[in-house]
């Protein structure tokens, strides 16, 4: 399994969305939780590969769901690809050290 955490600042939304599908692309059993500040908003990002969704039957929406309590949000999606949005910029990195603990 290639596990990733990040969290950087990107300006738009369909950037964050572009650039995971395409780590998905070219990863092998990628599971990636991606934090990000996009216009002075918290958001959060968790991309799965299918074979790891299949697998070890995890779920990007019940994650991201998860996470998004750090950043006072909520969100869902697909079980390879789900976001959250939120209020609490500061609550990013919290989010972060969550995802850590997930493997």
């Amino acid at each position: 399994m290639n596990f990733v955490t990040h969290s950087v600042k990107f300006d738009s939304p369909e950037e964050i969305k572009n650039l995971l599908f395409e780590l998905k692309n070219e990863v092998n059993n990628l599971f990636c939780v991606l934090a990000t500040e996009t216009n002075g908003k918290p958001s959060i990002s968790v991309i799965i590969s299918d074979e790891l969704v299949k697998s070890k039957k995890l779920n990007a929406g019940a994650i991201v769901r998860d996470l998004a309590k750090e950043i006072n949000g909520g969100g869902g999606g697909q079980p390879f690809y789900a976001q959250a949005g939120g209020s609490k910029i500061e609550g990013l990195q919290a989010a972060i050290q969550k995802a850590n603990t997930l493997i």
